[in-house]
């Protein structure tokens, strides 16, 4: 491979460069949340915490499972990784995603020994730079997840496999076999990788050329090796791991892994397959995406032409079992996606190499496999078509035929193959072929891998400039505020890493989380993300303790928002005049005796609270009074007089200001496009009034919140341009109580309200009665571009009481 030893030893330090500089990607600023849009599941920001529960459980409290969550009931050896980590450095965010930062650090190392092993030195360079600095695959390895020491086994089991093919030696495809069945050991989602050896060795064994007799046989021993690897692996998990906890594997989860995973009838399986869910983030790594799509019609040929070799199908198989396997799926998260970046770049290396030797074979094809590459031609067409080249196009704006999986896109790819392979017949009838293409195509390579690296350092970049930590200071703020904590809900676990608070993995689909779970485990506050309806569902299962809980912050961590309940702090259950001076309070307090104060939000004007540009003003009552756990009846004097008020208990730890940033809420439905003017951050909208023609609709957060008794004001900062009509309304806002079906204040706000171009607070008011589902939104009318920066709250959490 190399011609001299001087050569040998730049090439050796050039790769050493570009692993040590990809990794440092990965591990700088290690306690830096994800991009905000970089999934469609908040699992990033909650599976960090879960996957290492036990294990801090077992460090700070001596307890591997102080409930009935068991991580290690699926994962039996990255725990006792991150329990030794945690005993020697303390536990923490950084702790957690070592792991991540250790296996991604070898599976760069191998998948180059790989290319190596297999490529001539400067393609070798071109793999690792290309998979070093993919920006998806850089942010999954630093989440603390399965999913990076999944990738590794995989990685492993084929570096094997190239061993294999290079030395000829069983020892390494029975630690192939074995590498594979560890992919699934690690994360139950590889089962798919477990066969990739064994069908590679197959197709090799079934596709050797026929005079190589004696390596048929040899294929077929090495075959029967690695099957009895991966059947003694089997074995050793079976009686080792899955019996002794086969209860608690079938039983926990109950259906609901298997509705999470599997579809439950055929129209549900095809509809999996079309509504394949990856293109948005493909499109960031479009070059390794294209390239190894546009190889799979490379490797028929030379599978047919018996010219593929083993390693070369691992690397395919890999590729298409993992793709294949979560396109069956239900449950899909971007981060299950990343095994396949490995395989698609070996794929692109690939490609590159066959365009630089001119795409030569040693043999005319004949009639029959000339039939077959057409047919298989024209089926890879259609499908590239609709999952990848036509909505690639469409992200650019360039739209040549509608993405739709129907007769007339398969009859244009019929046309299409039909025209590709009429070009090769007469460039190989009037030009010479097989022909190495030389420094134009060596140029060629090296643009596409300059434009790849730039897309994702691009990427990378404006990430680090906008990056957060959210995670850590809400883990920070915990730690600071809060004492002898012990929080539930699927956010817990990663929030309390930063201090020595008890979580539980509280979600109530999984597990047999009890009615009495709250209790039973000394619950004293729950952190709640309103995805998967985290909050609903806490009012539904517990209601009488969600409605006397009180709210003490709201967080905002990837545009979904996470509120902080306490079930310790004081709440007032009710208000009583006793006489035209006096109140007698019922206080709910499960906390050590101690004192509190009240507050009072009144009119300024002494009529009713209403909307208003400046509606009210906060008074603190004079003195405190002292509290016991249970239930206090306190009376305090009230000498205020005049319109109906809100009384609550004044928190001096916490801020009741709630603050939702946002971006530019365009006037196309449905697309999301960021404005530099607005606060930079995202929010994810969708229509609310589809029936309501020219009508538009944000909902913030998406979901229905919500909000016990109190009082919300509301202020949403606007920014409008671009006005088309002095009359006609620009856009309504309005606070919409799910719960009534109704608007319950809204806002007009007309050409007249607006001063200049810059960003005003527009204000709502409501008075929440009982236990509302709420939902703050913006309605934009065509009359004009509308840009949304934020929505600032303040929500008193408390009971009116009548002031005359």
């Amino acid at each position: 491979m190399f011609r001299n030893k001087k050569n040998n030893l730049w090439f050796t330090l050039t790769a050493v460069f570009i692993i040590l500089i990809s990794f440092s990607l990965r591990i700088y600023s290690p306690q830096s949340d994800l991009p905000p849009d970089i999934s469609i599941s908040g699992s990033v920001y909650t599976d960090e915490g879960n996957q290492c529960h036990n294990s801090r459980s077992k460090v700070l409290f001596d307890e591997w499972f102080p409930d009935e969550w068991k991580i290690t009931n699926y994962n039996p050896i990255v725990p006792y990784f991150k329990l030794l980590i945690f005993k020697v450095f303390g536990t923490g965010l950084i702790q957690v995603r070592s792991v991540s930062f250790f296996f991604s650090l070898l599976s760069l190392i191998f998948f180059f020994l790989i290319l190596r092993s297999y490529f001539s030195s400067w393609l070798s360079i071109a793999g690792i730079t290309l998979l070093g600095f993919n920006f998806l695959y850089i942010m999954y390895n630093r989440i603390g997840t399965f999913e990076t020491p999944m990738i590794f086994w995989m990685i492993l089991s084929l570096y094997f496999l190239e061993k294999y093919r290079v030395k000829g030696k069983n020892i390494f495809t029975a630690l192939s076999g074995t590498a594979a069945f560890m992919a699934f050991v690690f994360k139950m989602t590889g089962a798919h990788i477990i066969p990739v050896p064994v069908i590679s060795l197959l197709l090799f064994l079934l596709f050797i050329p026929e005079k190589n007799l004696p390596d048929r046989k040899k294929i077929a021993v090495s075959t029967a090796v690695i099957l009895i690897a991966i059947i003694i692996s089997f074995a050793i998990w079976l009686l080792f791991f899955y019996i002794p906890n086969k209860e608690w594997i079938k039983s926990a989860p109950g259906s609901y892994i298997g509705n999470q995973m599997f579809p439950k009838s055929i129209d549900q399986l095809f509809g999996n397959i079309l509504s394949y869910n990856w293109k948005e983030q493909f499109f960031k790594m479009w070059v390794v995406w294209v390239a190894a799509i546009l190889y799979l019609p490379i490797f028929f040929r030379r599978l047919l032409m018996k010219l593929m070799d083993i390693t070369e199908a691992g690397f395919v198989l890999f590729l298409l079992s993992h793709t294949g396997a979560l396109m069956i799926m239900n449950h899909r998260p971007t981060r299950y996606l990343i095994a396949a970046i490995p395989p698609m770049v070996f794929l692109t290396i690939l490609l590159f190499r066959h365009v630089m030797n001119g795409f030569k074979y040693q043999s005319d094809p004949g009639i029959l496999k000339k039939s077959l590459f057409l047919m298989f031609d024209t089926g890879w067409l259609f499908l590239s078509l609709f999952y990848c080249f036509l909505p690639l196009l469409a992200q650019a704006d360039i739209h040549i035929l509608p993405v739709k999986f129907s007769l007339d896109l398969f009859l244009i790819s019929v046309f299409l193959t039909g025209l590709f392979h009429l070009f090769l017949y007469l460039l190989k009838r009037f030009f010479r072929t097989g022909v190495r293409i030389g420094i134009f195509v060596v140029v060629l390579v090296l643009f596409f891998v300059s434009i790849s690296i730039y897309t994702n350092v691009k990427y990378y970049y404006h990430w680090q400039r906008d990056k957060t930590e959210y995670v850590n200071v809400i883990s920070t703020e915990l730690g600071d505020k809060l004492t002898n904590g012990y929080i539930a809900g699927l956010t817990a676990p990663v929030a309390v890493l930063g201090t020595e608070h008890k979580s539980l993995f509280l979600y109530p689909k999984f597990v047999h989380w009890e009615k009495d779970t709250l209790e039973k485990y000394g619950i004293t506050h729950a952190l709640l993300a309103n995805f998967n309806f985290e909050i609903s569902n806490f009012f539904g299962q517990w209601p009488g303790k969600m409605e006397n809980a009180l709210l003490l912050n709201v967080y905002n961590v990837k545009d979904q928002f996470l509120h902080l309940y306490s079930f310790n702090d004081p709440v007032i259950s009710r208000i009583k005049r006793i006489d035209p001076g006096t109140l007698e309070l019922s206080i709910l307090y499960n906390g050590e005796p101690g004192e509190i104060q009240f507050g009072k939000l009144e009119s300024i004007r002494g009529e009713d609270i209403r909307f208003d540009e400046d509606p009210y003003q906060i008074t603190l009552l004079p003195g405190t009074e002292m509290i016991k756990s249970g239930e206090n009846i306190l009376r305090i004097s009230d000498k205020y007089r005049g319109s109906e008020k809100l009384i609550f208990i004044h928190n001096k730890k916490w801020d009741t200001r709630f603050r939702y940033e946002a971006e530019k809420f365009p006037k196309k439905r449905g697309k999301v496009v960021r404005d530099v003017t607005a606060s930079g951050k995202h929010i994810r909208y969708f229509n609310v009034l589809t029936d309501r023609k020219g009508f538009m609709a944000c909902s913030i957060g998406g979901k229905f919140i919500p909000y016990t008794e109190g009082m919300i004001y509301a202020k949403f900062y606007l920014r409008f341009g671009n006005i088309k009509s002095r009359i006609r309304p620009l856009a309504t806002i309005d606070i919409f109580n799910n719960t009534d079906g109704i608007p319950v204040s809204s806002n007009i706000i007309k050409k007249k309200d607006i001063i200049g171009e810059d960003v005003r607070g527009y204000p709502l008011l409501y008075k929440v009665k009982g236990v509302s589902d709420l939902e703050f939104r913006v309605h934009a009318e065509k009359s004009s571009d509308i840009y949304y920066d934020y929505l600032e709250l303040f929500y008193y959490q408390g009971k009116f009481i009548d002031g005359n």
